[in-house]
């Protein structure tokens, strides 16, 4: 990622994404024995939305991490089994990239 950006402007958001139940408000209201429903979402849906926004490169060669590089960010998507049931998203560089580069689904 190029070094060129104005100090102050980075940000670093890392967003966990899974299903949860509908009355809990904090971590600690999810029952331990809690099984979350599948995301309904495959990893094949998720590279095809990052290349539909045409915006920088994806390395999508590791099975379980997609990279996605672009103009002052990077972001990397893990998604440990296919279809998803949860994934982590990692988003590193400039505030103005980062919100031109997310997703929308």
């Amino acid at each position: 990622m190029a070094n060129d950006r104005a100090i102050g402007t980075d940000v670093s958001w890392d967003v966990f994404v899974q299903d949860i139940p509908h009355n809990a408000n904090r971590p600690k209201d999810i029952p331990g024995d809690f099984q979350p429903t599948p995301l309904q979402l495959d990893r094949a849906s998720v590279v095809r939305i990052a290349h539909a926004l045409d915006i920088g490169t994806i390395n999508d060669s590791d099975p379980e991490l997609v990279r996605w590089e672009g103009p002052g960010f990077d972001i990397e998507l893990n998604m440990p089994s296919d279809p998803v049931a949860h994934f982590a998203m990692h988003c590193r560089g400039d505030i103005a990239a980062c919100r031109q580069a997310r997703p929308r689904w």
